[in-house]
């Protein structure tokens, strides 16, 4: 009986941990801003609530239409409040925060209790949920429901579970193509022709003919969905690999290659550590970088605890705490990826056959070893990559992104002139804000320049993050009277 008692009374302990990382993720998102994202939801939610084709109207939606058939439904919710962007917003963050929900107790049903408070209570999950608005889980959920009945499917190719969990994973695809090479990961694994004919074609068909009612638009949806990249700074290709290879092996290629040895690695597991550890493998050799991507090997990561996990959790956290707690991370962009191919890499030495298999010492050391030859060798990430200080400006965190500005250190020659294209945009807007400041400045000095200050201000454009705090400056002038 007592046995019995401590069970619940832990089972309502875990129950009450997952409300309270609900409540976390909606209480991030009071106190950050909406982003770029949250704005191009906006303008999608819009297209699709009018009843539009959001592919021939916008170019700032890049994945199939389930995701903009919600915003259209969130949108008109938030039409009924007079704060319309905070509604929206909130819409957004109840969302996908029920989705985190939702994973935590897949994980529970899976694997145990513990996995899914740990994922549950994850900083990076609680950051970026309540303060980037990205939906990357929606499509996790689905691949892990898909997984897990395909796993549990009997030998015949028309197995009930089989051909389910192929459609989850189609939805999944067409949610967010995060899982798109993953068929071919599963395809090894495959015993007879038919179990791979309908393994290709399932997920892929959906995807496709999820298009279909907007095919009127047929080159925006290729433009745009089939053809979009990220930010390509492809942080690890850049550590991992020297310049001269660079000109032969392109980051495309890398991914693909890193993608290919994976899936062959993941033949000796099982389908739902499959997806767990192709998670991981995607962002890891990504070409692609952005700071929401650090999200999607979460359910890896609280799986498969390890000291490297944990650090890679820390580290992110404070990379990435909102501009109201006033503190700026003294680890670089970069270390998230060195600490996320640690993890790759301890997994692989712990599961190996012929390797360090149980003495957990020496697999740290090892995995410690290996990561400072790959990591530290070649030039450092920093050196490569302009997302601290994008995401700095899209904090609205413009006195951390001038610092990082100006510690930006020289780059090779070779790869000067590409990273400079890219970080003009937001040199010229820390251009713009440093202008603000000298302005405010001013303003605040015994030695009134009206004339000055006007002139400065009236060149900064009205598009910057900051332009606010410009309005509330020119206010401050109309007050003051000048001889």
């Amino acid at each position: 009986m007592f046995r019995k008692n401590r069970s619940n009374i832990f089972i309502i302990l875990c129950l009450l941990l997952i409300l309270f990382g609900f409540g976390m993720r909606l209480g991030m998102m009071f106190v950050s801003q909406a982003n770029y994202d949250i704005q191009s939801y906006q303008i999608v939610g819009k297209l699709a609530s009018e009843g539009k084709n959001v592919y021939e109207m916008t170019s700032r939606y890049n994945y199939g239409p389930i995701w903009f058939l919600i915003l259209g439904v969130v949108y008109k919710v938030s039409l009924l409040f007079q704060d319309q962007l905070t509604a929206f917003r909130l819409c957004i963050t109840i969302i996908i925060s029920i989705v985190d929900v939702c994973i935590a107790f897949s994980l529970w049903k899976i694997y145990s209790k513990w996995i899914a408070i740990l994922f549950i209570l994850n900083p990076i999950s609680i950051i970026l949920t309540g303060t980037h608005g990205q939906f990357d889980n929606l499509a996790i959920l689905v691949a892990l429901w898909a997984a897990y009945l395909y796993q549990n499917a009997g030998y015949k190719w028309n197995d009930r579970n089989r051909i389910i969990g192929l459609i989850l994973l189609g939805i999944s695809v067409v949610i967010k193509h995060i899982f798109i090479l993953l068929p071919f990961w599963w395809l090894l694994k495959s015993k007879n022709w038919k179990s791979r004919l309908v393994l290709v074609a399932i997920p892929f068909g959906i995807f496709l003919v999820s298009f279909v009612p907007w095919i009127r638009a047929y080159h925006s949806i290729f433009t745009n969905v089939f053809l979009y990249r990220s930010e390509e700074d492809a942080v690890l290709y850049h550590m991992m690999l020297p310049y001269q290879l660079q000109v032969y092996i392109t980051k495309y290629v890398f991914f693909y290659i890193m993608i290919a040895l994976c899936g062959i690695y993941a033949r000796r597991l099982k389908i739902l550590d499959s997806l767990l550890f192709y998670t991981l493998a995607f962002v890891v050799f990504s070409y692609a970088v952005a700071n929401q991507y650090f999200a999607i090997p979460l359910v890896f990561v609280s799986a498969y605890l390890s000291i490297f996990g944990t650090a890679y959790s820390i580290v992110f956290m404070l990379n990435n705490l909102p501009p109201i707690f006033g503190f700026i991370s003294p680890f670089s962009f970069s270390s998230l990826y060195v600490l996320l191919f640690t993890v790759i890499t301890y997994y692989v030495i712990r599961h190996s056959k012929y390797f360090i298999r149980k003495n957990m010492l020496l697999s740290v050391l090892f995995t410690i070893v290996i990561t400072f030859i790959l990591i530290w060798y070649p030039p450092k990430a920093e050196e490569l990559t302009i997302n601290p200080i994008r995401d700095a400006i899209h904090a609205n965190n413009y006195d951390k992104a001038v610092m990082l500005l100006s510690k930006s250190p020289k780059l090779p020659a070779q790869i000067e002139n590409r990273y400079y294209q890219e970080i003009i945009p937001y040199v010229q807007e820390l251009k713009y804000y440093k202008l603000y400041k000298q302005a405010s400045a001013l303003l605040n000095s015994n030695k009134l320049n009206s004339e000055q200050i006007k002139s400065m201000i009236s060149t900064i454009p009205h598009t910057v993050g900051f332009y606010d705090d410009v309005k509330r400056l020119m206010n401050e002038m109309g007050n003051i009277h000048t001889d």
